[in-house]
Formats: structure tokens, sequence, C-alpha cells
């Protein structure tokens, strides 16, 4: 049901994301951490197999028994979310330091409402992992974990910048990973929390494609030229090494946008899995990225054996 429902919504402005909740631990054991325990339980009082929450609690569903129950009640909540505009601006983005995701996000209060601790207010950073499914979910789209910044006083139309931290994190695959950043608070003591925006960070510097791959045959040394480009902060300058001197870059520096290219010496490479990394880091060496370049070389005699696929693309 939740996977259905996160690809029927896929091009929408619409997260699922699956926390997991061991009601056999007493008290209850909750990955993410406490912060966002204390925004879905304050919906309601006690503990349901199913908790649908929408908006940081603004609508939200227990108990649902039937598919028809659930799926009607959850597309009732989300189209119902659609509709309502968004009361704040969020800018963030984020990088990994060590196994911890470091995100900046500036926000700018655009609500009636002024956002302080007197109402819970905060800056969430949630890092969901896509497409996988761990023992501990129901669903393909676990929350790994998530940390809250609290907001100590923003009135509207004020903007200020927070840091989230979110330790100790471990995917099976960090391509998959996405970062949420969402502001909400408290709407009153003991009421339901209400969430002013949410939005998707993109990494402070990455680069794409991420992995090239390529096979020589007994005897070839040409390997095409291939490029990929630096993506993140709009401005952002760069620089780029290669760890292996049969793969060479078009040029060692940048900024966001450029192109890199990357050049291949074919005759310095030997038999097997030939492997390079490419390193790219600000100048300030604060965020970083890598590609990694595999190339296999046939061995004398070798004949490396190829399936060609056809992909047919539809509008």
């Amino acid at each position: 049901m939740i996977d259905q429902l996160a690809q029927e919504y896929s091009n929408q402005p619409v997260v699922v994301v699956d926390y997991h909740l061991d009601i056999t631990e007493a008290p209850p054991l909750f990955e993410p951490p406490q912060a966002r325990w204390d925004v879905i339980q304050a919906t309601e009082e006690g503990l349901g197999l199913t908790w649908t929450v929408v908006d940081s609690g603004r609508l939200y569903h227990r108990g649902a028994e039937t598919y028809e129950q659930a799926y009607t009640a959850y597309t009732t909540m989300i189209n119902d979310a659609l509709t309502q505009p968004a009361t704040a601006e969020i800018y963030a983005y984020w990088w990994l330091d060590g196994s911890t995701v470091k995100i900046t996000a500036t926000v700018t209060n655009n609500s009636a409402i002024t956002l302080s601790a007197e109402n819970n207010a905060g800056v969430y950073g949630i890092v969901k992992e896509n497409g996988v499914r761990y023992e501990t979910h129901t669903t393909s789209q676990p929350g790994l974990a998530a940390s809250k910044t609290p907001i100590s006083s923003l009135a509207p139309g004020q903007t200020d910048t927070f840091e989230i931290e979110v330790p100790d994190i471990d995917p099976t695959d960090w391509d998959k990973v996405e970062i949420i950043v969402l502001v909400d608070y408290q709407t009153a003591p003991g009421e339901h929390y209400d969430q002013l925006q949410a939005a998707i960070a993109p990494k402070a510097l990455d680069i794409q494609p991420n992995l090239h791959t390529w096979f020589l045959d007994d005897g070839d040394t040409l390997v095409p030229g291939f490029s990929s480009t630096v993506l993140g902060n709009a401005g952002l300058a760069w620089i780029a090494s290669s760890d292996q001197t049969w793969l060479t870059l078009d040029k060692s520096s940048g900024v966001v946008g450029d192109s890199l290219g990357m050049i291949t010496a074919g005759e310095n490479l030997i038999p097997g899995w030939n492997t390079a990394i490419v390193a790219i880091t600000d100048n300030s060496a604060t965020y970083s990225a890598n590609v990694i370049v595999n190339i296999y070389k046939a061995s004398p005699g070798e004949v490396i054996n190829r399936i060609y696929l056809p992909v047919v693309t539809r509008p």
C-alpha cells in the first residue's frame, strides 16, 4: 500500500517516509529519534498498528483494517495536503562528514505564527533511503534517522539559517539516500503539530554520472573520452584530481555546472580490472564527491562476450 502510494504520487511534491516502531519494547523503540516520535504521538494517545501522519500531524489516521479503507483515508489526506499553501521557504543543502549527514537550512517564515521554543518549533533533517526493504520496516521507504534543531524565535517575515546533524548513517546504497528538511510547530500545548513546508535538500557538491565502466578487448587500447558534470551549490568552486596515472582530467578546477572530462591512456592498463577514483572537493575541503572509473582489459587471447539489449522509451 505505502509503496504503491509512493509510486502513484512520485510526480508530485509528496515524500513517503516509513518509520520503525517496535511496540514489543517497553517503552516502545522508535527510530528516528524522540523528536519525531513526539510529533507523531501528539496526534492521539496510545499505540496503533497503522499510524499514518500527514503534514506533521495536521491530518492523521489510525486503525485502517482493510486495503480499501487505508487507500481511501491515505489518499484523501495526501490530496488535502497538496491543496495547502506553503507558509515557509526552505533553501537547504547537505554534505557528508564521516558517517554524519550535515545540513544547512535557510528558513523564511511566511506564516502568521512566531516560531519559537514555546510552540516547540524546529527544523528537521530526515535521512531516507529509497527502494530498500529493511527487516525493521514494512515498506521500501525507510526513514533511517532524523534530527531536530529547535527554533528559538523566528517571527513572521524573518529569515534565519540552521545547522542540523544526523549522525551514524550507514545505508545500503548512498546513491539511494534522500535528505528531507521540514519545518513544523505545535499548534497548542497538548495539541497536534502543523508543518509549514518541506523540501528535498540536494548535496552541496555532487558529480554525475559518478560511475563509468568500460571493457577493452585484447589488443585494444582506445577508450573514448567521457565526462561527468559537477553539481551542487551555485557558484561553488571545486578542484579535482585522479589517483591513477592512466586516467587524466581535462581540467583540475572549475565551478558547479562545469563538465569534467576524463582521458584514458589505454596502453598503460594491465589485464583485468583497473580502477581509478576522481576526487572532487571545494576549496575548503568541506564538501567532496567521487567518480569511480572501472576499466576491464582483456588478457591475451581472452574474448569478452557482450549482450546488447534494446531500450525503448515512450513519451
